[in-house]
């Protein structure tokens, strides 16, 4: 059993105001807030009825190539690649999502022979397809008869950009690889040691580290397919109690609107780094689906100029 995770998208924000001073600074501290995060990402757990790909360390140092990238809303890595014989397709590059996921009209156009199954997405299971992939290539990762799932990824439109293909950890953890936000550039293959590190733990479903709220210990997956930093709110509250409710947003999934609570945190940090602290609450799923994780850690959250995701030694990089 395997999960992945879908975006979220932050459509309107509510605050509950008690005065009018209080509503003019929620009213700022809402813009801010909108401004800081757009996007979210909610757990789900992918249910496939091909065997689940192991998370043994990468021998060999695997593809190795530079490609630029195109930083969409502020945090989504845009490549472009090739899926048969379709160029010029756009991939966002997703450690948040556990198998790739290929839009549904790129497999009509290639008549895809396709199979049921299904995603878990919090409580409601969502129906979706999976097929085998003749070939898929970006910079130096060339891949055959390779299976895939097929949604819809239409909803990329709310952020004012088409996506053809997520790429997920399936694909990405085959390789080290880096993330230089300053050159614009995703290099695979080596190893770019940063000022800061902090273990990685990697499975067959997802990336976790480790990081520190209000002096509490909680584990966070890794996501660069996300912006903000969401947490559940059962574990939260448990180990954070007096967390006040800023407003509430509301957003967009695959099976409809979903709600999440907005909340200021203490000093967060992410080994020496302090990292954002503006955060989402939302439900969190089955205990068995995710155990040990605590919520997700956006990318974009640690404001890096470079990330490197070592998986032969397991530990993230990183340089502000």
């Amino acid at each position: 059993m395997t999960r992945c995770l879908f975006f979220l998208l932050l459509v309107c924000l509510l605050l509950q105001l008690s005065n009018t001073s209080a509503a003019q600074a929620s009213a700022e501290a809402g813009r801010e807030i909108t401004r800081a995060a757009l996007e979210l990402p909610i757990s789900s757990k992918f249910q496939p009825d091909f065997p689940a790909r192991t998370a043994a360390k990468p021998t060999e140092p695997g593809p190795q190539g530079e490609m630029h990238f195109q930083l969409s809303a502020g945090y989504l890595l845009l490549v472009r690649g090739r899926i048969g014989q379709i160029n010029g397709l756009r991939f966002v590059l997703d450690t948040g999502t556990t198998y790739t996921i290929i839009d549904r009209k790129i497999a009509n156009r290639l008549r895809l022979v396709r199979r049921p199954s299904q995603v878990l997405n919090l409580d409601r299971a969502v129906r979706v397809q999976r097929a085998d992939l003749p070939e898929l290539q970006f910079g130096p990762i060339h891949l055959h008869n390779f299976p895939v799932i097929i949604a819809d990824l239409g909803y990329f439109a709310s952020y004012a950009t088409h996506v053809d293909a997520v790429i997920g950890l399936d694909i990405l953890r085959r390789s080290n690889f880096t993330v230089d936000y300053g050159a614009r550039t995703v290099s695979f293959g080596g190893i770019s040691h940063g000022a800061f590190d902090v273990p990685l733990r990697a499975d067959p479903v997802c990336l976790t580290v480790p990081v520190e709220i209000g002096g509490r210990s909680f584990r966070l997956l890794l996501d660069t397919g996300a912006q903000a930093l969401v947490l559940y709110e059962a574990p939260t509250r448990s180990r954070l109690p007096a967390l006040r409710i800023n407003g509430e947003a509301y957003g967009l999934s695959l099976e409809g609107r979903l709600p999440s609570k907005i909340v200021s945190l203490p000093a967060t940090y992410l080994g020496p780094t302090n990292i954002e602290r503006t955060a989402f609450l939302v439900n969190g799923p089955d205990k068995n689906a995710l155990a040990g994780v605590d919520g997700y850690l956006g990318i974009a959250a640690l404001k890096a100029r470079r990330v490197t995701f070592d998986f032969r030694n397991n530990t993230l990089n990183w340089e502000r």
